[in-house]
Order: C-alpha cells, then sequence, then structure tokens
C-alpha cells in the first residue's frame, strides 16, 4: 500500500458520514394514511385527526388507531400479530401490513422514505 492509497482510503473513510447523512436522512413526517383491503384501497385519512378504523378482511376485523401523528395495528385476527409489533409508524413511504388478513396500511407525503432505491 503506498502513500496515496493511504490518504485515499483515509479521506474516504472521512467522508463516508457525511455522504450517508445526507442520502439517507429523515424524509419526513407523514400527512395522510392510506389503508388497502386486499388489492383495492379502502380508505384514505389525515394523521392529524384521531380515531380508530375497522377493517373487515377474510379473517375478520383488524383495528387501527390514529393518534398524534402517527398510526398502527391495535388488533388483528392474525396469529403471529406482527403487524401489531411493529408499532407506530409515522415516516412518509413507511408500510405496515397484517398479511394473513390482507390489510395494509402506507403512509404518504411530500417526501417519502425508501428502503432502497433501484436503477
Amino acid at each position: 500500500m503506498t502513500r496515496a492509497d493511504l490518504f485515499l482510503l483515509l479521506a474516504v473513510m472521512f467522508a463516508l458520514p457525511f455522504v450517508y447523512q445526507a442520502s439517507w436522512h429523515n424524509q419526513g413526517t407523514a400527512a395522510q394514511a392510506v389503508i388497502l383491503n386486499g388489492k383495492h384501497e379502502h380508505s384514505r385519512h389525515s394523521l392529524h385527526e384521531d380515531r380508530r378504523i375497522e377493517v373487515k378482511g377474510p379473517l375478520g376485523p383488524s383495528h387501527i388507531e390514529i393518534k398524534q401523528g402517527r398510526i398502527r395495528f391495535v388488533d388483528s385476527p392474525c396469529k403471529a400479530k406482527v403487524c401489531i409489533q411493529r408499532g407506530w409508524i409515522d415516516q412518509a413511504g413507511t408500510l405496515n401490513a397484517c398479511v394473513p388478513n390482507r390489510i395494509a396500511i402506507r403512509l404518504s407525503g411530500l417526501h417519502e422514505q425508501y428502503d432502497s432505491i433501484n436503477y
């Protein structure tokens, strides 16, 4: 390894946190929740109004709560309850789903967050 290689390696290691911060920072909070039932849109709700929503799926009703700009599954008839364990979500682009009951929550906003970027 030459001095130039070492210098380049140190420069990249120093710049990496700044590049990461600029590229993957918090994209913003969501303004609206879209609730999907199967392949169809069930309803849209503002996250600024607290409410409870019941959505009927193939296994039975799922209960969703909107409170203080966040949303979550409160109860669902599925066995594993992964959707409930996920907890509150509030970032634009985030998705939570009860797959066995075919109900999903997708948050939308001005700047959506992405899990990955494909070209």
